[in-house]
């Protein structure tokens, strides 16, 4: 959440953060990030720990997918 606020990342995290906001900046999408405890967010605090079957007994009809970042942007090669 902080590197949306600041645009600063902790290093290995910069590219990604680069790719997101030229794609933000292309495509015209404005984004802004909130930071809500787990406490108060049981759904993300499931998702956060890895837990996609909580999270969706918490939220039915909840659809989780993985993600996989882009090799290329983050630096690695196939």
């Amino acid at each position: 959440m902080e590197m949306f606020n600041s645009l600063h990342a902790q290093d290995g995290y910069n590219d990604i953060l680069l790719f997101t906001v030229h794609i933000l900046i292309s495509t015209g999408i404005s984004l802004r990030v909130f930071h809500i405890p787990g406490m108060d967010n049981s759904v993300a605090d499931a998702l956060s720990q890895h837990l996609p079957e909580t999270a969706i007994t918490l939220s039915p009809g909840l659809q989780v997918n993985l993600f996989q970042p882009p090799h290329d942007t983050l630096g690695w090669q196939e």
